[in-house]
Order: structure tokens, then sequence, then C-alpha cells
């Protein structure tokens, strides 16, 4: 009896072991690590606000500014009917 059950264990580890392998290998590769320089020329969102009756929000951004060596501060608006503008 134990040897039957030995051989019913060690094929059913072989199909799970099997079928593991080929779905790891049809996965998607995992996306590249940011790189440095794209980390330190992103755009922060610092602030956002909505207005009392929901229809338009106040976003606050921050972004490097390297050839004038500052950080730039900008506000933008968000409604439904006009997208995302400057202020």
């Amino acid at each position: 009896m134990r040897p039957r059950l030995l051989c019913i264990v060690v094929a059913a580890s072989l199909c799970l072991f099997s079928t593991v392998l080929s779905s790891q290998s049809s996965k998607p590769s995992a996306p590249r690590p940011i790189t440095l320089d794209e980390f330190m020329n992103t755009t922060a969102i610092t602030d956002a606000k909505i207005s009392p009756d929901g229809s338009a929000v106040v976003i606050a951004t921050e972004n490097p500014d390297w050839k004038a060596s500052v950080f730039r501060h900008d506000l933008w608006l968000w409604t439904k009917q006009d997208g995302l503008k400057p202020l």
C-alpha cells in the first residue's frame, strides 16, 4: 500500500511542478527599474483640493528645472468640461 501511495504523491508533485514552470515562463517580463535620471526629473503632485461642489480640482505640482537650479511650482485646474489647464 505504501509504495502505491508514494508513486501517486510523486506523480502528482511532478504534474504540479511542470504546471508551475509552464505558467512562470508565460508571464510577462517584470517592468524595468526606474533610473536615477527618471526619478530626479519627475513631477510631484504636492497638493490637491476639490471644489465644494465637486466640479473642479486644483492641483499643485513641483518639478525640477536643472538649468535654472530651481524647482518650479505650478497650479493646475481640472474640470470635466475642459480637462487639465495651467493657472
